[in-house]
């Protein structure tokens, strides 16, 4: 594994296995009024956002929402950004920092460069191993770090305690042990059959929730899986799809998104392993990532409108709320009205965790 796929995740992992970080829970809603206070945090880079910018209106894209017919214009700044999201707190001092938030700026001040060079260069484009690993750990991470992959590793974490409650509830002797260390025995007859009904039905039963400033899991979850999904991404086929008279590429605030080859039967799927990678870097191009082996130099492939709107497709079916573009269309409305919130947040398994598949042809 290239020294620089494991660079970042250690400067936050030797943090979170040290005990020091903690994640900072989202402020009640009475007191929303704090966020204010805290910094803005961008989920999806400022600089990236920019490439999508307006011809005429640098830093302003068009936005697309699934609940607006009318896209607006909107500067870079406002938009895939949450106040306090990566905010954390130092357990040892009760401190705020700024830990996580720096890491992604030097994630990004190191990719930048690379995307300049894939947005401008024609034909080949050379890639060094240096460059494929950085754009892996950009791509790994911006995989991670945004509401909708937030959510799905809530809702993989909130199935492993349902399915380690169920287990407690299926062997007697663990069952009782548990309500005696929750200190029921004693005070009253437990009535142990109805207790294991309940917890047996305990997603239907009982709602789980984090209580304030108890987050800090999630964050270890994203900094354990970029890891291995900056491996898995580094070593795929990589090539520079550029539209041929097709359209812009559109992006979104979910803008890395995994595909499945269409011919590719359902027990052969596995996630990343199998999947096509596609990440937009600008209206006129794209990467994709396939199964394969990667080259020393970035082929620049021009494709037809099919295959830009196939993209686009994945793109808008994995986006969180939002789509960006350089242009207002009336087909990008009706397209992204058909899609729903919350498809990248449904759980499939660990190994889809990232985000929402879309079929693509081979």
């Amino acid at each position: 594994m290239s020294p620089i796929l494991v660079r970042y995740g250690t400067m936050l992992g030797c943090l979170w296995q040290c005990g020091i970080l903690k994640r900072r829970g989202r402020p009640p809603s009475l007191l929303a009024s704090i966020e204010l206070f805290m910094p803005l945090h961008h989920y999806v880079p400022q600089f990236y956002l920019k490439y999508f910018s307006i011809a005429s209106k640098p830093g302003l894209v068009w936005v697309y929402r699934r609940d607006n017919n009318q896209p607006r214009e909107t500067n870079v700044n406002r938009i895939s950004a949450v106040h306090g999201f990566y905010q954390v707190t130092l357990v040892g001092s009760g401190e705020r920092s700024e830990q996580i938030e720096k890491m992604f700026s030097k994630i990004e001040g190191d990719a930048k460069p690379v995307f300049d060079r894939l947005i401008q260069e024609k034909g080949r484009i050379s890639v060094s191993e240096h460059d494929y690993s950085i754009l892996s750990v950009y791509m790994a991470f911006q995989c991670l770090r945004g509401p909708s992959s937030r959510a799905r590793m809530h809702n993989f974490e909130k199935a492993k305690v349902e399915e380690e409650i169920k287990e407690i509830a299926r062997d007697t002797d663990r069952l009782k042990a548990a309500i005696e260390e929750a200190g029921l025995v004693g005070e009253r007859e437990v009535d142990l059959e109805s207790i294991r009904t309940l917890l047996l039905d305990v997603d239907r039963n009982f709602v789980l929730e984090r209580k304030r400033g108890e987050e800090g899991q999630l964050i270890s979850f994203m900094v354990e899986w970029a890891r291995d999904l900056c491996q898995l991404i580094y070593n795929k086929r990589w090539s520079l799809y550029e539209s041929d008279g097709g359209g812009p590429f559109l992006t979104s605030d979910n803008p890395v998104t995994l595909m499945q080859p269409a011919n590719l039967s359902r027990e052969h799927i596995a996630g990343f392993v199998t999947g096509v990678v596609a990440l937009p870097v600008c209206p006129m191009r794209s990467l994709l990532l396939e199964p394969g082996r990667r080259t020393a130099n970035l082929e620049v492939v021009p494709v037809v409108g099919s295959r830009v709107r196939q993209i686009n497709g994945s793109t808008m079916l994995g986006a969180h709320r939002e789509v960006y573009s350089n242009i207002s269309s009336k087909k990008v409305v009706k397209a992204f009205g058909r899609t729903k919130d919350g498809a990248a947040e449904e759980l499939l398994s660990a190994t889809d965790l990232p985000g929402a598949t879309h079929a693509i042809d081979r």
